[in-house]
């Protein structure tokens, strides 16, 4: 028997990191985008997110891949939102995404930081958050992610 566990911390933006997605709306659209993994036979674990961007934990099924999933989940969000009234002034998503791996005993911990976003993002902004977070998992910050 096999068993896989692809957890994944996925960071979306809006195009040029706009301010468009009204709050009041987003479970919205959190639920469209949770129906969209399970069509590709992955979990939300999580998701969470501010005017700018969204955070989502996701298990990613071993037979789909991030790059398919991605793709999908920013063209179909897109293409509704478009047509939703709640999000009338949605201009697309940003063209890059982060994603990392993460271990299944963060998952609490990880789950904690999504729900608190909208907290968090009080005292520090998207770009700060982002910095922090590529130089956490080994990256190196580069200025094209930085809009």
């Amino acid at each position: 028997m096999s068993f896989v566990c692809a957890l994944y911390h996925i960071v979306i933006n809006t195009y040029n990191r706009a301010h468009n997605i009204p709050l009041e709306y987003s479970d919205e659209l959190y639920s469209y985008l949770n129906g969209i993994i399970k069509n590709h036979k992955s979990e939300c674990k999580g998701i969470n997110g501010t005017v700018n961007h969204i955070h989502i934990l996701v298990a990613l099924h071993p037979s789909v891949a991030l790059s398919d999933l991605m793709r999908e989940l920013k063209r179909s969000a897109s293409l509704w939102m478009k047509s939703n009234p709640h999000f009338k002034k949605f201009g697309g998503w940003g063209s890059e995404y982060f994603a990392t791996t993460f271990a299944h005993r963060d998952l609490g911990a990880l789950r904690k930081y999504v729900d608190d976003q909208r907290e968090h993002h009080k005292c520090f902004d998207f770009n700060d958050e982002l910095r922090r977070i590529v130089s956490a998992y080994g990256g190196e910050w580069q200025p094209w992610m930085e809009k």
